[in-house]
């Protein structure tokens, strides 16, 4: 059960969002997958990204993200069962050497830290997270210095999860170690120092609390209370989904730990991430992200008249923007003959409705430009465009990054759209 249990077969870049210095970038490595069980590995890492990209916040912070994939062979299938917690005592032989049972808990699934943080390193020296997926359907996973998962149905909320550990440094918000009905022993009143992760505490007065910037005026303080702190509490939430306060029972104890929402995803697998959670996450991104503040659109004209009512829209980034001239009486600005117009959207805005035709609302990144066609469009169908030239150009509020479109000259068999390349 070392690294001459498998093989490094290849390394891919499965999600690319640019230059891994400018993005967060996690690799996915693979354990207790044979050879002929690599096409499997890759799905279970397909479908793990189909689940996070659809997951909030991560949806709205995709741009930020790169997703390597690191094929690993190992010599066989599977993860170590041990029998002290009621596995089935099976031992393969896998590259990462994968055991469940860690610390003595059944469901903890842990790797060899060492040999996921070097094969990493060498494959992908700019890497910010690592997770390994386990070939095994026994229900598991952790987060600490590399996150793990098994491919149990609920693989990719596990995945999700341990990323809220491993990533963003989030605690457990579930109230117990072992299980609630376990009969465990010391976990039923905390009474140590404010945890330093930023989900859960011990302080329940809105007027310090971590979270308190969240935290409406009429909602309780505490908003739960367990009454019975032998056991983990039973009851159901007095507030509305999504209300932020402190919920008592958090962090592996029944009292005296509070956490920010009645459920999320650091609690129990199926809720989406609490409102504390989510801005973790937008913060930890938000570094990676290339926001584009301005667009700018110039058009030439021809010799040939363009109906001053037709409306014209430039498509960029996957929106469209309405292209019309604030106080401007013609729907199209383009309309003179012989004439140089530049549209200006975002940042200096010269256009009507800035406010709706503005790439930072809502935020459009710089990878937008190249991930979707950039385009003029008129409404309705015209085929007697007479445009000249027609060039983009995107300033980011960085000033690290600037595209422009070449000049394409437009015929009478253009259509309704001209596509710009």
């Amino acid at each position: 059960m070392t690294t001459t249990d498998g093989n490094i077969i290849g390394t891919d870049i499965v999600v690319n969002h640019g230059l891994p210095s400018r993005r967060w970038n996690l690799v996915v490595l693979g354990d207790g997958y044979r050879t002929s069980e690599l096409i499997k590995y890759r799905y279970d890492v397909q479908n793990f990204i189909d689940k996070l990209k659809d997951t909030k916040p991560f949806d709205e912070l995709w741009n930020a993200i790169n997703i390597y994939r690191i094929d690993v062979s190992s010599t066989d299938s599977g993860a170590d069962d041990p029998v002290a917690c009621g596995g089935t005592g099976a031992t393969p032989a896998t590259y990462f050497d994968a055991t469940f049972c860690g610390n003595g808990i059944q469901r903890l699934l842990i790797v060899n830290n060492t040999t996921a943080m070097q094969v990493a390193s060498d494959r992908v020296p700019e890497w910010d997270m690592i997770l390994v997926l386990v070939n095994n359907t026994v229900y598991g996973g952790s987060g600490g210095a590399v996150a793990t998962s098994s491919t149990h149905p609920s693989a990719s909320e596990i995945v999700i999860h341990e990323i809220g550990h491993t990533a963003f440094g989030l605690a457990d918000e579930y109230e117990y170690y072992a299980g609630c009905g376990s009969g465990e022993i010391g976990h039923d009143v905390y009474t140590g120092p404010e945890p330093f992760e930023p989900n859960v505490t011990i302080n329940t007065d809105r007027n310090t609390n971590k979270w308190r910037h969240l935290i409406l005026p009429t909602t309780p303080m505490p908003t739960t209370s367990n009454a019975n702190c032998s056991q983990c509490d039973p009851q159901p939430s007095p507030v509305q989904q999504g209300t932020v306060g402190t919920f008592e029972g958090a962090q592996y104890f029944h009292c005296g730990k509070f956490r920010p929402e009645f459920n999320c995803k650091m609690r129990a697998l199926g809720p989406p991430f609490c409102a504390v959670c989510k801005e973790i996450i937008r913060n930890t991104f938000s570094p990676f992200l290339i926001p584009i503040s301005q667009i700018k659109l110039t058009v030439t004209t021809g010799n040939r008249d363009i109906d001053n009512d037709n409306r014209v829209f430039l498509g960029f980034g996957g929106r469209e923007f309405r292209c019309r001239l604030s106080n401007d009486s013609d729907a199209n600005p383009f309309h003179l003959q012989n004439n140089t117009v530049t549209l200006t959207f975002g940042t200096s805005s010269n256009v009507e409705d800035s406010g709706i035709n503005d790439p930072r609302n809502p935020f459009m990144d710089v990878s937008d430009a190249t991930n979707f066609p950039v385009y003029i469009r008129v409404q309705p169908k015209c085929n007697s465009w007479d445009i000249i030239s027609a060039t983009v150009e995107t300033i980011s509020q960085t000033s690290i990054f600037s595209i422009k479109y070449p000049k394409i000259v437009v015929g009478d068999d253009s259509g309704e759209k001209v596509e710009l390349v």
